[in-house]
This record gives structure tokens, sequence and C-alpha cells, in this order.
């Protein structure tokens, strides 16, 4: 580098003094041109320079609530980390962490990433339980400093899964589905596990101790919940592992005076049984049935108890979605937002062997794509006439013989914002009968239509909803912006459960999600066009459960001596030259030279 300023400077002054003889005077232009040639020397080769590395080292500290659970060695953690260099905690990237561990995730990759751009050593401290280790970019791994300070655990037992029904009717049973997890407790006798309601017993059951996760089924009866929303605790009545915020999981759950989705019939035959068997399979929502056996005599399909037609209309006015077959007396006025009907077979119907084929585009046309649902057992009999179909959609089609005008089979409409589906065609149950391919045509069929009934806006939407009522402690509580156009920053006011209240702003992103993070505990919320309703971060994490140590103590695989930098990188050397030149011209036509 030296030589390159030695050089341009001495080109500079050797063009002065060889074809410009010059008094003493001259020195101060030539001087002038030495620099500004010496520097332009320097940026025409751009030599490197050295650069060490920066003398304060990263140091992510693990932030998730591993680090705090009980063996954890936070407090060690924290020592370590701040001797180590400048500390900044990792673990779910959607939060901003504050001093104390609180995320509900161990993830390390965005962080990782983000402290290797800096070009800093960067050191890791963690418990090594960490949720995203094979994604991680090894080669970031092995250039940074990792100490791992794992928790000290004994036998656990833990919830590690909960799955029921958000809504019910009150006259089903509400069937719980508990995933509980062990470690080292082999030849340990069963465990009891509970379901309550305000510390009330509801349900318990022993669940036998096994080397992996054993699922337990609890069941409860929903007139024991009473109507109404409620929040169930199911656990596990533990005294072996120290760490008991793993024992307990709370399920949200809405117990309505109707199921969700109601058929109800005027004429119980093969159609009407195995459609509400399929709408049970592929409907996540409660399905009820409901026949009528005679004049005035109503029965449950399920268990044929007796009901009044007044229990009937009442569900069939509180249902999201009723699938009505024939012509029930009193099902008038408003009804669900969603309704399939199935014409009476007495409706002067065609009987013959009907063919039925995928028609053009409709919102259940992906259910029959591929599928030769024309050589599938025929329906018996179609009845024409019943509606208009050139009003909404057709989904099929059907053929007498297979020969003669194609007639609407499955149609569909959208009003008002209610929907409403027809069945044309009697004898469907016969797909579902032969079993095979045409079978699972026939369950495609119900689902996809059930699936655009059930998409049915309400009659007053709410511009935001609640994603979950009940997320686990450390992470964010979702909300949904559902309403047309652009989302809009929405306040929201939630109470506490000691009273006070706290007001924030929900941000949608780009996906219409917004996020919020809450200490433990149940909260009343309320927003502006949307309602109010309760929301629950509960106690347990899955980070309090013990996972598997996927990290070990390593240094660096490569030292950071330093790097290199060009000399074009120095910005302010381009300004050396230009003001070096410019002087030059100044002082030369001062003194009258070109």
């Amino acid at each position: 580098m030296l030589a390159l300023v030695a050089l341009g400077a001495g080109l500079a002054l050797a063009g002065y003094f060889l074809f410009e003889p010059l008094d003493r005077s001259g020195w101060m232009p030539a001087v002038f041109r030495a620099v500004a040639w010496a520097v332009l020397a320097l940026l025409l080769i751009n030599p490197g320079c050295a650069i060490g590395p920066a003398t304060t080292p990263l140091v992510l500290l693990d932030g998730s609530l591993s680090m705090a659970a009980a063996g954890g060695r936070w407090d060690e953690a924290v020592a370590q980390a701040r001797a180590a260099g400048e500390v900044r905690l990792f673990g779910d990237p959607a939060r901003t962490l504050d001093s104390l561990p609180a995320a509900g995730h161990s993830r390390l990759g965005p962080a990782l990433a983000a402290a290797a751009a800096t070009g800093r050593p960067v050191t890791i401290v963690t418990d090594g339980e960490l949720e995203d280790f094979g994604s991680l970019q090894s080669d970031l791994v092995g250039l940074s400093r990792i100490r791992v300070l794992p928790r000290v655990v004994g036998p656990a037992i833990a919830v590690r899964s909960l799955e029921g029904p958000d809504r019910v009717s009150v006259a089903d049973t509400v069937e719980l589905v508990v995933g509980l997890a062990f470690r080292a407790m082999d030849g340990a006798p069963p465990v009891r596990v509970t379901a309550r309601l305000g510390g009330r017993e509801l349900a318990s059951t022993l669940s036998p101790v096994t080397g992996g996760s054993a699922p337990t089924i609890l069941r409860v009866l929903a007139a024991d919940l009473g109507v109404g929303e409620h929040l169930v605790e199911v656990g596990v009545l533990d005294s072996v592992d120290t760490e008991v915020r793993d024992n307990t999981r709370l399920h949200s759950i809405r117990v309505a005076t109707s199921p969700g989705v109601v058929l109800i019939t005027a004429e119980p035959d093969w159609e009407s049984r195995f459609l509400l068997t399929t709408l049970q399979d592929v409907t996540s929502t409660p399905v009820a049935g409901y026949a009528l056996i005679a004049p005035g005599q109503w029965r449950r399909m399920t268990d044929l108890q007796p009901l009044t037609g007044a229990q009937v209309i009442r569900a069939w006015r509180d249902a999201d979605v009723a699938v009505v077959l024939g012509s029930p007396p009193g099902l008038d006025g408003p009804g669900p937002r969603g309704l399939w009907r199935w014409p009476s077979s007495g409706s002067d119907p065609v009987v013959a062997d009907w063919y039925l084929t995928a028609a053009g585009a409709s919102p259940i046309a992906a259910a029959l794509a591929g599928l030769p649902a024309d050589s599938f057992p025929p329906a018996q009999a179609l009845v024409r006439g019943a509606i208009d179909a050139s009003q909404g959609w057709v989904a099929m089609t059907a053929r007498a013989s297979r020969r003669g005008a194609e007639q609407p089979a499955l149609i569909g409409w959208e009003v008002a914002g209610r929907r409403e589906a027809t069945t044309l065609v009697r004898g469907l149950w016969r797909w579902s009968f032969r079993g095979g391919v045409a079978e699972q045509a026939y369950r495609a069929v119900v689902a996809s239509t059930m699936d655009w009934l059930l998409g049915s806006p309400r009659a007053e939407p709410r511009l935001v909803r609640l994603v979950r009522p009940v997320v686990p402690a450390g992470t964010a509580v979702g909300f949904q912006w559902q309403a047309s156009g652009t989302p809009v920053a929405t306040a929201i006011t939630l109470t506490a459960p000691d009273g006070g209240e706290r007001i924030d702003t929900l941000r949608f992103g780009g996906n219409g999600m917004a996020s919020l993070f809450l200490p433990v505990g149940t909260y009343r919320f309320a927003m502006v066009g949307s309602g109010d309703g309760r929301l629950t971060v509960e106690p347990w994490s899955p980070e309090w459960f013990p996972r598997e140590v996927r990290l070990v103590d390593s240094d660096p695989s490569v030292s950071l001596s330093g790097t290199s930098r060009g000399i074009r990188e120095q910005r302010w050397l381009f300004g050396l030259a230009v003001a070096a030149l410019c002087a030059e011209w100044l002082v030369r036509r001062r003194r009258g030279l070109r």
C-alpha cells in the first residue's frame, strides 16, 4: 500500500518538475497533485485492509420457559451470558422478550442467523432443549461457541395433549382425548386422570404408565356442564415430579341447546340413516338426527328417545346448518344460515336408473375430480321441477340409463348471506353401501357440501375473530380479521382476573392476523364491531416437560481472527482526491497557469 502511495506521488511530482519547470512556489500545486494521484492509485488497485473481529461477542441466551422450569439453571445461565458479552434473548421470534424467560417456544434459528450477519463472535447459552434443532444451519452452529446448562430432571408426568369438541348440544356426551407423557417411570402404578369444572369432578379414569405417551379418554355428560361456555380442567394427580405446571390443561367448550348440524326427516329410510352416519363422521360440529315416525311422533335417530315437535323446531332454528329430507311440518320462518334440502320422494319423482356425473365449476367440484361417478350405483329416482337450477351452481347431473338429456342432481345457491343446497335424486346411500371408491365419493360429496354450508356468513359478522380461546403460556393469542377490505388497527379492552383493565391495539399483518402476548389468566375482552368474549392463557406449556438435549459444549470450528475490507469502501478517500485536484486547479489559476 505504501508503494502505491509513493508511486502515485512520484509520478505527480515528476510531471511538474520535468515538464513544467517551476520555482520554489510551485511546490504547493505539486503537493496537491501528488496527494490526488496517490489516492487515485489506491482506489484503482483497491488493496484489502485487515479488520480485526469485534471486541464484544454477541451472546444468545435461551429465553424459553424451560430455562425457568423445575431443575432449570436460569440464574447460572444469566451469569455466564453476562460475563461472555452482550446478551440477547432468543426463543420465540414473534415476541419481544424481556429480562426473564417467557417464550413458549425454543427456536434458535432466526436469532442465530441474525447474529451471524453482524460478523461478531457468537456464544450460545442454553439448556439444549431446542425445538428447531433439525433445521439449524450446521455452518452457523459450527462458528458459534456453545455452552449447555441442562436442567436437573428425574421422573416426570405431563399432559401432552388434550382434544375435544368446541361445541356440543346439551344432550351429547363430551369425549375428551388426553395424551399423557412419562419419563423414567417404568413399573410405576397407573395414574388417575380427572376432568373438573370449578373444583367439581366430572369424570375420572386410571391410565397405565407406559414408556412413551398413552391416550386416555374421558367422557362427560354435557348436561352435567349446563348450557353456556365452560372451561374444563383436565389433569393428572401427580406426586412424582417437581414440575406441576404441566399436569393440567384447560379446554373451552360451549354447550348449546341445539347441535350445530341437525338432520330432520319426515321419511325415515336408508337415505336418512346413511346420511346421518356420514355427517357424524365427516363433520367436527355436533350432529343430531330427528325422525318423524308417525304424525306428531318424533324420535331421536341415535337412541329413539321421544321428542316433542317444539324441541325439533327449536333445534332447527338454533342450528348452524339443517339437513331436511322430505317435508317435515312446522319448519317455517328464517331457520338456520345453511340449509340442505332433499325433496320428498313423493313429489312426483321419475323412477329410473339415474347415473350421475360431475358437472362444471362449483364449490364441491374438487370432491368429484377424477372419480368415475357414472360407474357408481345409480340413483333410484329424480325429482323434476322442484327448483330452478339456473339461479345457482350445479355440482352433479343425472341421465336416465345413461341416455337422454342431463338433469340437475345437486345444486346450490347463495342469497343475502344464506346458503342453500338441494339434492334432487334419491338413492345416493347406495354409493356408501357399496363401499370402496363409491363410498369415499359419497363421503367427499357430503363433506364438501357441508363445508360450503358451514362457511355461510352470519347475519351480523364480526370484524375480528378470536382464533383459539385457550393458548399455552408464552404463546401469542391470535386474532383473525374477517371483514371485507383492508384490515385496520383495532382497539381491544382486556379485563384481567383481578379486575384491572388494559387497553391495547391489534395491528394486522398482510395475512390478516394479529397477535397479543398476555400473562397467564382468564380475560374478558371487548372490541368495537366485534362484541366481547373470553380468552384464557393457561399455565401449561410444552416447555415444562423435559425434552432431549440436542446440543453439547463446543468452541468455534473456525477462529474469526479478522476479515479484510477494500480501500474503496472508505468513501472519504474519494472526497480527498476530488478536493486535492480542485485545490491544485485553484492554485494554478491564481498563478496564471493552465
